[in-house]
């Protein structure tokens, strides 16, 4: 609101949903992270997958419309919405020492990534996440993801296994395995499995 006082300036203009570096609460960033993972792998591309099967099924590709833009909001969920969270969780949670934190969100990143290029072959890592630094981020190919998510995973269960007591997500803000370290463990032992076999 430009005709507010100045001094509200800094206040009414920050978005109240966009969480700060210095006010992100781990366990309120996680429930979000996790709804937008799966958001981005049960919308366009459920129905992009339908779409196909249709194709295959009766060969009548003129009566439904695949374009570039079918699957522009598995895309924003990603790199809009999981991604900036991810790299921010990641970040606090290294920063405040809570390796069992960090290695819940490398392995989220890592499922993430191999189930993007999994689906639509390449895609931007390395640049991927730069935003405004760059708006045109190269795609990289499967292989050169593939191999830095076999970084993540191992990152990701090297900070699970940190000895002592770990302290994990909260049961009620952790959709997938509640917490559970043993789980997180078993999980990211399995998609190291599954992208091993591909």
């Amino acid at each position: 609101n430009l005709a507010a006082p100045k001094q509200f300036h800094n206040i009414i203009n920050k978005d109240p949903n966009i969480p700060r570096a210095d006010k992100a609460d781990l366990n309120l960033l996680l429930p979000s992270i996790e709804g937008s993972i799966v958001s981005a792998f049960t919308n366009d591309a459920h129905t992009t997958a339908s779409l196909l099967m249709r194709y295959t099924y009766d060969q009548s590709i003129t009566r439904y419309n695949i374009s570039t833009n079918t699957t522009i909001t598995s895309w924003d969920d990603i790199y809009l919405m999981a991604l900036p969270d991810l790299n921010l969780y990641i970040q606090l949670a290294e920063e405040q020492e809570l390796p069992g934190f960090s290695g819940v969100g490398k392995i989220l990143k890592a499922y993430l990534y191999s189930m993007t290029i999994d689906i639509y072959g390449e895609a931007p890592y390395t640049t991927g996440t730069k935003f405004t630094e760059n708006l045109n981020p190269i795609f990289d190919d499967g292989l050169t993801v593939y191999k830095e998510v076999f970084g993540l995973i191992d990152s990701g269960l090297a900070d699970l296994a940190t000895t002592g007591t770990v302290a994990m997500p909260a049961s009620n803000s952790d959709f997938f395995f509640a917490g559970n370290r043993t789980k997180w463990t078993k999980a990211a032992n399995s998609l190291k499995m599954k992208l091993l076999n591909q």
